[in-house]
C-alpha cells in the first residue's frame, strides 16, 4: 500500500490540533510548537520536509511525520482525540511527591537530602524552596507552574543526579499542558518594571530576587508570552539565555511589540560564573535595552567569559 500523501495545509492544521502552533514561517514551511516528548517550547516541524526537531538541550528529539503519527495515534486526514482549542490544556491537580523542606518540632527538616543539596547547589535558598513549594518523589524534584491567578497549571521536574541514566528523562513537564502559555511566577512578574529571562527554571529561581528573573521554560518566547509581557507593567526585558540560543530574533519581536529588549552572548550557562560577574553583565544588558537601537540589541561578552574561565 502506497504511503498517504498530505497537503501542507493538512499537516499544518494537524500540527495545530495535536501540538498547538506558536509561530508559522510561510516561506520555509516551519512551525514552532510544543514538543510532544518533553513539553518544551523549542520544537520545530517543517511541513514541507515533514521533519521535526526539538532544540531543547535536554531533549534533542528528531522525528519525521510517520514518527509523530505513531506518537499521537492518528494522522492529518484522520479523526483523533485531540481537539482544536485556543485555551491551554488542563494541567495537573497536584504536584507529585512531598515538600523538600518542612517544619517539624519547630525545626526545618529535609524529606530527601539529595534533593535539598541539589537545590542548594543550584543557588536556591531555604526560603525559596519553601515559598515555591518544591517537592520530591525520591527520583525527581518538581517546581509548580501557576498562572497569573495562582492556579496550578503545570510543573517542571528534573531527575536527581543519582538517577541520571537512559531510564529517566532529565527534564519533564506535565503531559499536554502548554508551557508556552505561561511565565514562571507570572502573578508577581507582571508587576515588575524590568524582567530578565533565563532558560533554566532553577537558575531563574536562584536569580529571581537578585534582578527580577524568570523563565519561559526554554530558549523561545511564544506569541502568547509576548502578549502577556506587552500587556503587563514590564517595560524592559533582558534575555540571559545560554550559549547558542537564538535570542536576537526575540529581541526584535519584543521590540516590534513595543517592549525594550536586549540580550547577551556568553559561553556556557550563566550559573557557570560567579554571581557578582553575572550581576554586572545583567546590568549592562539592562542598560543596553533601555538605550535601545540595533547597536544595543546584543551585548557580546564572549571575550570576558573566556577571561573568567581561564
Amino acid at each position: 500500500m502506497a504511503p498517504e500523501v498530505y497537503t501542507q495545509k493538512a499537516v499544518r492544521d494537524w500540527c495545530h490540533r495535536t501540538m498547538g502552533i506558536d509561530a508559522y514561517n510561510k516561506s520555509s514551511g516551519e512551525v514552532r510548537a510544543e514538543c510532544p516528548r518533553c513539553g518544551g517550547t523549542s520544537f520545530y516541524f517543517n511541513v514541507k520536509k515533514l521533519l521535526g526537531f526539538c532544540h531543547s538541550a535536554s531533549c534533542q528529539w528528531s522525528v519525521n511525520l510517520d514518527g509523530l503519527i505513531k506518537h499521537f495515534g492518528f494522522g492529518p486526514n484522520q479523526g483523533g482525540a485531540v481537539e482544536t482549542t485556543t485555551e491551554a490544556p488542563v494541567g495537573p491537580v497536584g504536584i507529585p511527591g512531598v515538600p523538600v523542606l518542612f517544619y517539624e518540632n519547630g525545626g526545618l527538616m529535609a524529606s530527601y537530602e539529595e534533593a535539598y543539596y541539589y537545590l542548594v547547589g543550584r543557588g536556591l535558598s531555604d526560603q525559596t524552596i519553601l515559598n515555591w513549594g518544591i517537592t520530591c518523589d525520591g527520583r525527581r524534584v518538581y517546581v509548580p507552574i501557576r498562572d497569573g491567578e495562582g492556579k496550578l497549571v503545570n510543573f517542571n521536574s528534573r531527575v536527581l543526579p543519582s538517577f541520571e541514566d537512559a531510564a529517566f528523562k532529565k527534564y519533564l513537564y506535565f503531559p499536554g499542558a502548554k508551557t508556552s502559555h505561561y511565565i514562571l511566577g507570572w502573578a508577581e512578574c507582571r508587576m515588575w518594571n524590568t524582567l530578565s529571562l533565563v532558560e533554566n527554571t532553577f537558575v531563574s529561581l536562584a536569580y529571581r530576587n537578585i534582578f527580577n528573573c524568570s523563565t519561559t521554560f526554554g530558549s523561545s518566547i511564544s506569541d502568547i508570552q509576548i502578549e502577556m509581557i506587552k500587556n503587563s507593567k514590564i517595560k524592559t526585558v533582558c534575555l540571559l539565555w545560554d550559549e547558542g540560543a537564538n535570542a536576537h530574533k526575540y529581541v526584535k519581536r519584543l521590540g516590534a511589540a513595543g517592549v525594550n529588549a536586549s540580550c547577551w552572548r556568553i559561553l556556557k550557562q550563566p550559573d557557570h560564573y560567579p554571581l557578582s560577574t553575572v550581576k554586572g553583565w545583567q546590568a549592562r544588558v539592562l542598560e543596553a535595552a533601555r538605550v535601545g537601537g540595533p547597536e544595543n540589541a546584543v551585548v557580546d561578552l564572549m571575550e570576558e567569559c573566556r577571561n573568567v574561565v581561564s
